[in-house]
C-alpha cells in the first residue's frame, strides 16, 4: 500500500492539474493515509494476536481509521471523481461497517472481520486506482478522437 501512495499522488497531482479533482490537498492527505494504511497492514501482519496483542490491535485500529477515515473524507478530498466511484465507495464503507455490527452483536468472529476489511480494503484500493485512471478522461475528449474507418478495414494503401 504504501508503494501505491507514490504513484496515487502522482496521478491525483496531474488531476488537480488538469482541474479534474477540486481539492489541490488531496493527494498529500490520500497519499499520507495510504502510507499510514500500508504501516499498520504490516503491523497486523507481522505482530500476532498471541505474541502482543496491544500492538496488534493498535494497529488494526490504524488501518481501520485511515481506511474509513479516507472513505468518509472521500467526497471532500475527491471531489470530481465520478459519480460511480463514490457509490462503490459507500457500499464498501457500509459492507465494513456491517461487518464491525455482525462482530459487535456476537454473530461474527473477529477473524472474520479482519479478513472481510482486508478484502474490502484492497477491493476498493484495485477501485480507486482504476478510477483515478480514468477520471481525467473527458467524454468529449474520448469522441474527438479519430476512429478507423470500418469500410476501409482489410484494404491496403492505394486500394479504393
Amino acid at each position: 500500500m504504501t508503494t501505491f501512495a507514490v504513484y496515487i499522488a502522482h496521478d491525483m497531482t496531474a488531476l488537480v492539474s488538469g482541474g479534474v479533482l477540486a481539492s489541490p490537498r488531496s493527494p498529500r492527505i490520500v497519499s499520507t493515509l495510504f502510507v499510514v494504511m500500508g504501516a499498520a497492514f504490516a503491523g497486523v501482519g507481522i505482530v500476532a494476536v498471541d505474541v502482543n496483542r496491544l500492538w496488534h490491535d493498535i494497529s488494526a485500529l490504524a488501518l481501520a481509521a485511515m481506511f474509513l477515515g479516507t472513505l468518509i473524507a472521500g467526497p471532500w478530498l475527491l471531489r470530481g471523481m465520478p459519480r460511480s466511484y463514490f457509490a462503490w465507495s459507500w457500499t464498501i464503507l457500509a459492507a465494513v461497517v456491517a461487518s464491525g455490527l455482525a462482530f459487535a452483536t456476537g454473530s461474527f468472529s473477529l477473524t472474520g472481520v479482519e479478513t472481510v476489511v482486508f478484502v474490502l480494503t484492497f477491493g476498493w484500493i484495485s477501485l480507486f486506482v482504476r478510477f483515478l485512471g480514468v477520471a481525467g478522461q473527458h467524454p468529449a475528449k474520448q469522441d474527438a478522437a479519430p476512429r478507423p474507418d470500418p469500410t476501409s478495414a482489410g484494404r491496403s494503401r492505394g486500394e479504393a
